[in-house]
């Protein structure tokens, strides 16, 4: 399912805040955005380069994970 960019930012509001806060506590944490690899500055789409990313609406499958890491 496309979801419009705005509307997962402002499901994702609260815990990119609380993220945020863990990774100032703890220097040996850190927050990786996958908000940019998966949306452009309109539209998050759930298949990236030809393949599903997503195992359900708010987790990547391993395929998602990859992408995330490379």
């Amino acid at each position: 399912t496309v979801i419009a960019q705005r509307e997962v930012e402002a499901r994702r509001r609260r815990t990119v805040a609380i993220l945020r806060e863990v990774v100032q506590k703890f220097p040996n944490a850190r927050y990786v955005d996958p908000v940019d690899i998966f949306c452009d500055e309109r539209m998050c789409l759930p298949i990236k380069d030809d393949g599903i990313a997503y195992l359900d609406a708010t987790h990547i499958n391993p395929y998602g994970a990859k992408l995330l890491f490379e």
